[in-house]
C-alpha cells in the first residue's frame, strides 16, 4: 500500500481486499483516486466505514467537495459500518462529514447527511420530501 510521509497506508492493518489505495502527499493531504473508488462501489462502504479513523475522516472532509457524488454518498454510507469503539472516538469528525454533506448539491448526498444527522433527533420524512424533492419520486 502506498503512503504518505511515512505512514503505511490510510488505514491501521490495511484492507484485506487489496482495494484501499493510501493518500498522495504533494503539499496537501489527498485521498488516493483507490479510495474514491472504493466508497463509490455497492459494497465500498461497508469495506471503509469499519475502517475509519481521524486521518481518514479527516481527508474526506478536506475533500469531500471535490469528490464525485457517489463516492460523496459512500463515505456518509461508510459511518453506518463503523465499530461501536470508533463511532464513540469520532463522533465530532462524523459530525464535521455530517455538516458538510447536509447542503450538498447532490441531492441524495445531502438526503443521507440528513438521515445521518437526524439519528440524534426526532427523523420528520414530510420536511425531508420538501427538503429533497428526489425522495418524491
Amino acid at each position: 500500500m502506498e503512503g504518505f510521509r511515512g505512514y503505511v497506508g490510510p488505514f491501521p492493518g490495511g484492507v484485506k481486499s487489496g482495494k484501499m489505495g493510501g493518500y498522495r502527499g504533494n503539499g496537501s493531504t489527498m485521498l488516493d483516486k483507490n479510495v474514491e473508488r472504493l466508497l463509490s462501489e455497492p459494497w465500498g462502504a461497508a469495506q471503509a466505514g469499519v475502517q475509519y479513523n481521524k486521518e481518514v475522516l479527516g481527508s474526506l472532509c478536506e475533500q469531500f467537495s471535490r469528490l464525485e457524488p457517489q463516492a460523496r454518498r459512500g463515505a456518509l454510507q461508510g459511518t453506518l459500518f463503523m465499530r461501536k469503539g470508533q463511532r464513540d472516538s469520532l463522533k465530532n469528525e462524523v459530525r464535521t462529514l455530517v455538516d458538510l454533506a447536509t447542503d450538498d448539491k447532490d441531492q441524495w448526498v445531502s438526503l443521507i447527511a440528513r438521515a445521518l444527522g437526524g439519528l440524534r433527533e426526532r427523523f420528520d420524512l414530510q420536511q425531508l420530501q420538501q427538503d429533497v424533492p428526489a425522495v418524491s419520486y
